[in-house]
């Protein structure tokens, strides 16, 4: 079958009686195919790689007992079907077919779910290897007035998530009939008899319900649709994984997702919690083994360039990011500044410091460029003292703010600064400081 319903009747053949079918229900994923018949009950499903025509496939099979000659099998999707129907004949007295030894002692049988136990009493027992219908089958052939009790046993129902895998969630809780309720801790042992109904609850609320409406062995498999956190990833702009608290805003109220936590798959308003700013991913599809990106960079790079030096003064990079600065001497014309867990927008100020004096500062935007490159030109200016009559003076002084500066030279001088001083021995003299007279495409300062 493709798509649709089918009726299927099962033959009668001539001199049997028909007792009831085996019916397995192949399907090819995604397909999904059922058997909603009255005397039909599901025994037991597994998923397995079948051939079909050489070629392998993933199957999930589930099969059914029925006791019905006629079912009704509806499919979305490619399914196949086979159906093993039992008979059975009368047992007579003939010699070479001996069961039954009198008539007065006919023959039952016990059929039921296997956690149901038989015990009888004051019964002859004549023969119990008859071979069973199922394997929770008791045949006995007794005699008049025997008594026959039944016990039950536990089962298991264990939980796994579409992918199989063993499902704990310490935000999932199930509901019995018997109003207990008990953590999804990947199994639980119920009582069969009195809680066939189990409802799933993740946060408080009362979402699914899981029918076991089938016949359970002692150990029963139940697949839910959830996602746990551990099958998430949490990956920076440069798809490196982080440590980001993930919240969830369903219904107005930020749930976290936090590890051993679960959540249905679907569309989520995302929140990620990270060096202490709580930002909004916007909508997200997650799904089982989905990533989400948290628009930061966990190791952000910011690559300074210093190509005019400046001499004789020690120099420095102060880098203020958010509640955070950083002091980073300065050995050459380059240097690689690492900020962690950088924001994405977000704004970055670098200051050049030459013996403590500030003599550039720049403010930067975090963009998608990881690393990213700046360039740094301080106001330089050229000092050549000289007399009325054009001799240098080797011993004049240049003095702006805190730095002082002895003989002619291309000198780096505080920012904004517009007048200084020459000291020549006891003569001291206020002269301007040229202002910035063009920007090269280079982003070097011509004074």
């Amino acid at each position: 079958m493709t798509q649709g319903s089918m009726n299927i009747s099962i033959p009668i053949t001539p001199g049997l009686n028909y007792l009831f079918s085996i019916v397995k229900l192949i399907t090819i994923s995604p397909a999904e195919a059922s058997i909603d018949n009255y005397l039909t009950a599901e025994l037991g499903v597994e998923y397995a790689s079948i051939n079909i025509d050489s070629l392998s496939t993933y199957a999930k099979i589930t099969t059914y007992i029925t006791y019905l000659s006629n079912i009704d099998i509806t499919t979305n999707g490619t399914t196949y079907i086979t159906v093993t129907p039992y008979y059975y004949v009368q047992i007579n007295n003939n010699i070479q077919n001996l069961v039954l030894a009198v008539s007065s002692k006919p023959l039952i049988m016990l059929t039921g779910a296997p956690w149901i136990h038989y015990s009888y009493s004051n019964c002859t027992v004549v023969n119990t290897g008859i071979p069973g219908i199922t394997p929770w089958t008791t045949y006995l052939l007794y005699t008049p007035y025997c008594s026959i009790n039944t016990s039950i046993s536990p089962i298991t129902v264990n939980f796994v998530d579409e992918s199989m895998q063993e499902l704990k969630c310490n935000n999932v809780f199930i509901a019995t009939q018997g109003g207990s309720v008990l953590g999804l801790t990947s199994n639980l042992t119920l009582n069969p008899e009195s809680n066939r109904v189990l409802y799933i609850t993740i946060n408080g609320m009362k979402t699914i319900g899981i029918y076991l409406n089938s016949i359970p062995v002692s150990t029963i498999t139940v697949s839910i649709p959830l996602i746990p956190r551990s099958s998430l990833s949490i990956i920076d702009k440069a798809g490196n994984p982080i440590n980001a608290l993930i919240y969830l805003n369903i219904n107005g109220t930020l749930v976290p997702l936090v590890n051993g936590s679960c959540i249905y798959p679907g569309n989520y308003d995302v929140y990620a919690l990270t060096n202490g700013e709580l930002m909004n991913l916007g909508t997200s599809d997650i799904y089982q083994g989905s990533s989400l990106m948290v628009p930061i960079f966990s190791n952000y790079t910011l690559h300074v360039v210093i190509p005019n030096e400046c001499p004789d003064l020690r120099l420095e990079l102060l880098i203020r990011y958010g509640n955070n600065q950083y002091i980073i001497p300065l050995s050459g014309s380059s240097e690689d500044v690492n900020i962690p867990d950088a924001i994405i927008n977000s704004q970055v100020q670098v200051e050049l410091l030459g013996n403590g004096s500030l003599l550039y500062s720049r403010i930067i935007t975090i963009n998608n460029s990881n690393p990213e490159e700046l360039v740094i030109n301080p106001h330089i200016v050229n000092f050549a003292p000289t007399d009325l009559l054009n001799n240098e003076l080797p011993n004049a002084i240049l003095n702006i703010g805190d730095l002082y500066y002895v003989g002619s030279g291309r000198y780096c001088v505080p920012i904004n600064s517009s007048i200084g001083m020459v000291i020549y021995g006891n003569d001291i003299y206020v002269v301007n400081i040229p202002a910035v007279m063009s920007m090269l495409g280079s982003g070097h300062w011509e004074l």
